[in-house]
């Protein structure tokens, strides 16, 4: 089992410096995917963060409504309310 294990060793080995033989270094091909899935992950973070940004703002922009509008809005929603009860009610028979 472990003279199993010393061939494989040495095979990756030997393959790995036939590869290298042919200008193809695998410890560079290592560093470049994992350069290039940090700058993918950095991506998603930045995208992340301007959409929390974004929802931030709404929510700040929401409590800026204060009292009056508040009232406002429970105002319009009642006359909405009122409206679809008296007339909407037609548009449901069609």
């Amino acid at each position: 089992m472990f003279k199993n294990a010393q061939d494989r060793t040495e095979r990756a080995k030997k393959e790995a410096k036939g590869l290298k033989d042919k200008d193809i270094d695998l410890k560079e091909q290592a560093k470049k995917l994992v350069a290039d899935e940090q700058v993918q992950g950095d991506d998603e973070a930045r995208r992340a963060a301007i959409k929390a940004e974004q929802e931030a703002k709404k929510a700040a922009e929401a409590a800026k409504v204060g009292f009056f509008g508040n009232i406002w809005k429970w105002f319009v929603g009642m006359l909405k309310s009122l409206w679809n009860l008296l007339f909407g009610w037609w548009l449901y028979k069609i």
